[in-house]
């Protein structure tokens, strides 16, 4: 983490704190320090939650005016009680919004074991901030951690030396296994959600997966192309798939389709839900290229085959109308 973000972390900032096991909202002081470890007698870093009651006089709340000048002096907050959290104890941060009685909340979210910790800010740059500098010191401390416990159980960082990839295993999108060169072997799972496999998503899961496997850091880069690689193939199929679906709705076999004998429809009838479904074939071409992506040089292949696609079913719709209709295909018009 970039000293200068580090550095600001031990400057206090007032916010507001809610805790899983006391949801009342409270002031508080906030900022990292050091504390010395009685069993390890080493400095370890906290953060700090200094629990705030401002003393409150008639007029300004935050000050109060002397007998004799008339001025008004800054009281400073009473510090009513203090929460350390041990860096080491902390297991996930993350960052949030939310919306409460129609004002945005900018929440940084610390889990500790079973409890949560809750820090409101007043803007989204303060919540940033320190919602960014506290996972990049969360991040470090667990690394460390890790490259600690694999020298004390005699493990290397390693190369990866396979992938693999098998049949989505259930509610994934991707599976595979992947063998490191020291012979550890591993499943990597993508959830079949968007929110679940979008870039920051698959970052995060590429980052925890390279660190929980002791594998080198450089090798997170090329698993991460190597994931989006597949996730746009994958996707591409499966919008591909859809298109071909929408397509074929609107044939004049399924447009025509009604309840009754064969014939029972008028052409006024056909021509109208004919001319309906060459507006929405039109609408359709227009929006295949985002839908398809831009991902390697086999999507404009495919972008140009479903727009070839498009225009044949309009084709196929008009002969078809003329077949059943007794009237020329290139001359109709809807």
């Amino acid at each position: 983490m970039p000293s200068r973000l580090q550095e600001s972390l031990k400057e206090k900032v007032q916010c507001r704190l809610r805790s899983s096991t006391n949801l009342t909202s409270r002031d508080v002081l906030i900022h990292m320090s050091e504390k010395l470890n009685d069993e390890t007698l080493k400095n370890e870093k906290v953060l700090k939650l200094e629990i705030v009651a401002p003393q409150k006089d008639e007029g300004d709340p935050a000050s109060v005016t002397t007998p004799k000048e008339g001025k008004k002096e800054k009281k400073e907050a009473v510090v009513k009680q203090m929460i350390t959290l041990r860096l080491g104890d902390i297991t996930d941060v993350k960052v949030k919004n939310f919306v409460e009685k129609m004002v945005n909340v900018f929440v940084v979210s610390i889990s500790c074991g079973n409890v949560q910790h809750f820090l409101e800010f007043e803007t989204a740059d303060k919540r940033d901030d320190w919602g960014n500098g506290l996972r990049s010191l969360h991040h470090a401390h667990q690394w460390a951690n890790k490259r600690t416990e694999a020298k004390t159980d005699s493990r290397k960082l390693h190369l990866i030396k396979t992938i693999q990839l098998e049949l989505p295993r259930p509610g994934c999108i991707i599976s595979m296994n992947i063998e490191t060169a020291g012979g550890r072997k591993a499943e990597l799972d993508v959830a079949d959600r968007e929110d679940k496999y979008d870039s920051a998503q698959c970052k995060e899961l590429t980052h925890d997966f390279i660190l929980q496997n002791f594998i080198v850091p450089a090798e997170g880069a090329s698993l991460y192309r190597f994931i989006r690689s597949v996730l746009s193939r994958l996707l591409m199929e499966r919008e591909t798939n859809a298109i071909l679906g929408e397509i074929e709705a609107f044939r004049y076999n399924k447009v025509t389709e009604a309840p009754g004998h064969h014939g029972a429809v008028p052409a006024s009838q056909i021509r109208m839900l004919l001319h309906t479904a060459d507006e929405k074939l039109r609408d359709l071409a227009g929006v295949v290229p985002d839908r398809i992506g831009r991902h390697g040089p086999s999507s404009q292949l495919l972008v140009d085959i479903l727009l070839r696609t498009i225009e044949k079913t309009k084709i196929y719709n008009r002969m078809a109308f003329a077949v059943n209709f007794g009237q020329q295909g290139e001359d109709v018009e809807f």
